[in-house]
C-alpha cells in the first residue's frame, strides 16, 4: 500500500520532524499541539477505508493537499521577507510532490498548475 508510513496512518500530536535544515520555525511561532479539525475528520474518513480504497483516497488528498498548499505558497513567495524566500525556496519541491501524487492517481500533468 502507498501510506504504510504515511502520518495519517496514526495519530500524532506532534509535528514530524523535517529533513531540511531551513525548516526551523520562525520566531514567535509555536508549532500546533494537535490535529485540528479538518485533520480529525481527515484521519477519521481514512482510518474507515483499506485496501486499494485506502489507497485511492490518500493518493486524492495528496494531489488536493499539494495543489492547496502549492497556491498558498505562491502567494507567499510574492513578498520580500523570510517567509517568502521561504517560500520561494520550497516551491520546486512541491511542484516535485504534487507531481509524484498525480502519478498515483493517473492525473500526472507537467509544467504549474
Amino acid at each position: 500500500m502507498i501510506a504504510k508510513n504515511c502520518s495519517l496512518s496514526k495519530p500524532t500530536s506532534t509535528p514530524p520532524s523535517r529533513a531540511s535544515s531551513n525548516n526551523v520555525l520562525m520566531p514567535g511561532l509555536s508549532p500546533p499541539s494537535a490535529p485540528n479539525s479538518k485533520q480529525k475528520a481527515m484521519y477519521d474518513r481514512m482510518s474507515k477505508v483499506s485496501g486499494e480504497n485506502f489507497d485511492r483516497e490518500f493518493a486524492k488528498h495528496m494531489v488536493d493537499d499539494h495543489k492547496k498548499d502549492i497556491k498558498d505558497y505562491e502567494k507567499e513567495a510574492k513578498k520580500n521577507d523570510a517567509a517568502g524566500a521561504y517560500a520561494k525556496e520550497a516551491l520546486p519541491t512541491l511542484h516535485k510532490h504534487l507531481e509524484t501524487a498525480q502519478s498515483l492517481t493517473g492525473t500526472a500533468t507537467t509544467g504549474k498548475l
